[in-house]
């Protein structure tokens, strides 16, 4: 029986090693297209199907015509819903943006998604996983809110740095109808801001008709052990 035994334990090492070997993939998104390669839809299917961390950067080129001088930013435009990150631990990291082609918009993030064309009720960043972190985004002009938290695993996600209703400058208002962040149905331990100038999100522009949730910054609902800490709320840009 010695042999076998050696054998199973063998087994268990080698498993646990290919377990190990599961590396973090990056995804670039290099054009403000809506759907196919290169585009941040694609990115985050991509990253749904991979198990494990991942991270989505942004080099686009000043020559892609999502491009706008006047506010210095990439516009994304959604022709619907984009896809929920159902995968935990994946990063959308729009600062890359400013890495790879410079601080061209000096007043805020250079990645804008508008969602102007995605329809009634839809939101911008929609989470269904855990340990995601959304940074240096500007999202605006959706009829749902900006971005979305729901479910019993959806624990543990960070909402950094982003313009939440605004334009690039953060000095305009472009409201989403249902505001800014909306945390639901036991998402727990969500962490929007960090305290750093950097981490800070300014969440502003927001629709004030209709009923009392329509219009909210952040809204929080069985969102247990969640932290906002210093965001800029209902104001422009400092």
């Amino acid at each position: 029986m010695r042999p076998a035994s050696r054998s199973c334990i063998s087994l268990l090492i080698l498993l646990a090693g290919c377990f190990s070997l599961a590396t973090a993939n990056v995804y670039t998104v290099t054009t403000t297209a809506d759907a196919g390669a290169g585009t941040l839809r694609q990115a985050i299917l991509d990253a749904n199907t991979h198990i494990g961390a991942d991270t989505i950067i942004f080099h686009i080129p000043l020559s892609d015509p999502g491009y706008h001088f006047l506010t210095d930013a990439w516009t994304i435009q959604p022709a619907t819903a984009m896809p929920p990150i159902s995968d935990d631990g994946t990063v959308i990291d729009g600062t890359s943006q400013a890495s790879f082609a410079g601080d061209t918009n000096p007043y805020g993030p250079e990645i804008e998604i508008d969602g102007t064309m995605t329809g009634y009720d839809q939101n911008g960043i929609w989470i269904q996983s855990a340990r995601n972190t959304i940074k240096g985004l500007v999202i605006n002009r959706f009829n749902g809110c900006s971005i979305y938290i729901n479910g019993s695993h959806a624990g543990g996600n960070r909402i950094l740095g982003n313009y939440l209703g605004t334009d690039p400058t953060g000095m305009t208002a472009m409201s989403n109808t249902k505001g800014g962040i909306w945390v639901l149905g036991s998402s727990h331990n969500t962490q929007i801001g960090d305290g750093t100038v950097a981490g800070r999100n300014i969440i502003s522009g927001a629709d004030s008709s209709g009923t009392l949730l329509l219009g909210c910054g952040i809204y929080l609902e069985g969102a247990d052990s969640s932290r906002v800490v210093g965001n800029y709320i209902g104001v422009n840009r400092p």
